[in-house]
């Protein structure tokens, strides 16, 4: 059954939360919520606000991973998660049709919001550090602060007043622009801290907030191309420079391509030819992925198009796709997997 109105979702949520729901319901409540995270992915991939190049993971199943914590039961099958949610001040007894779809909303969002950093600890170690010391660093400092909308975090001035004066929602490539003029090459940048201060001083007389997500991926682009020292921005206490991370990416990209050497050439599914067009397009993809966190914007048909001239969308797809898709799965995999294990 459909979701179709906040009056079915209160009575829904009170069924689900009784001591007894029925599957029915925790089915339609859990497609609910599923709606609402598909729909906020949808929307953040629309503004450019989600990095996606290292995942091999379709949006719908990125949508059931960031819901699947709300779902989760107790030993005496109590879903803690949402009746935590509608407590106290939040009881379904006291919220108006409208409060519940607005409450359950935004505990969607934000699972959403929370399921997304999480998955970019499994598939992106480098970006997943980042992320991890610049929240340390706004936790810390009394200068920046950390402002939740719609489940989205973002880095602003402690001083900022979201009720007087414009509120700035900088691009990644405004922060990546600004934070490239701030510094200067070679630069050693001790604290995270003073690198998001620049994001936060930007523009006078107004008041200008960035996604966490996007300084990190603005750090690591900078980092990439020797900007600043990765050290600065990866880790406090080690200093593992870009190159070492460029050298662990070629290496284990290295592994992954003799491997499927093995597999598509040694059993002759592939042209020994045919096969370093794609260990060439692959490489490409696996740096834009890992090293510069771009290339979201370009097809898989695009990178091999570099280099098998005139191939077309046709042909790509009954020809090269299956082959060249699940090589990309497979060398994106023990990327991630040697990323892990050194960072």
């Amino acid at each position: 059954m459909a979701y179709k109105s906040p009056l079915q979702l209160k009575a829904l949520l009170q069924r689900v939360l009784a001591e007894q729901p029925g599957e029915t319901d925790v089915t339609e409540l859990a497609r609910t919520a599923f709606m609402f995270a598909s729909t906020r992915l949808r929307q953040l991939m629309g503004q450019g606000r989600l990095h996606l190049q290292s995942f091999h993971i379709p949006l719908e199943g990125i949508a059931f991973d960031c819901i699947a914590e709300l779902f989760e039961r107790s030993e005496d099958g109590v879903f803690v998660e949402l009746r935590d949610s509608f407590s106290g001040s939040r009881d379904l007894a006291l919220l108006e049709e409208s409060e519940v779809l607005h409450y359950f909303r935004s505990i969607v969002f934000t699972s959403v919001g929370d399921g997304i950093f999480r998955m970019y600890r499994e598939h992106d170690p480098i970006l997943a550090k980042i992320l991890r010391n610049l929240k340390i660093a706004v936790r810390k400092s009394p200068r920046l602060c950390s402002i939740a909308r719609f489940g989205t975090a973002y880095v602003a001035a402690s001083t900022i007043d979201r009720h007087n004066g414009p509120i700035v929602v900088l691009s990644l490539d405004d922060i990546e622009k600004e934070l490239s003029r701030a510094v200067s090459p070679g630069l050693p940048m001790q604290e995270i801290e003073a690198v998001v201060e620049e994001i936060t001083r930007l523009k006078a007389g107004e008041h200008p907030m960035c996604a966490i997500l996007d300084l990190a991926v603005a750090l690591k682009r900078i980092a990439s191309r020797g900007e600043i020292p990765v050290g600065a921005v990866v880790t406090a206490d080690a200093s593992l420079l870009m190159e070492d991370i460029e050298r662990i990416v070629r290496s284990a990209s290295a592994a992954a391509l003799l491997e499927l050497r093995a597999q598509y050439v040694g059993k002759q599914k592939v042209t020994v030819q045919l096969f370093e067009q794609y260990s060439h397009a692959i490489s490409d993809i696996l740096r834009d992925t890992f090293i510069r966190n771009d290339g979201s914007d370009t097809s898989q048909v695009a990178y091999l198009q570099r280099y098998v001239v005139g191939l077309g969308w046709e042909e790509y797809r009954s020809r090269h796709r299956a082959h060249f898709e699940y090589m990309i799965r497979k060398a994106k995999r023990l990327v991630q997997k040697e990323l892990q294990e050194l960072l």
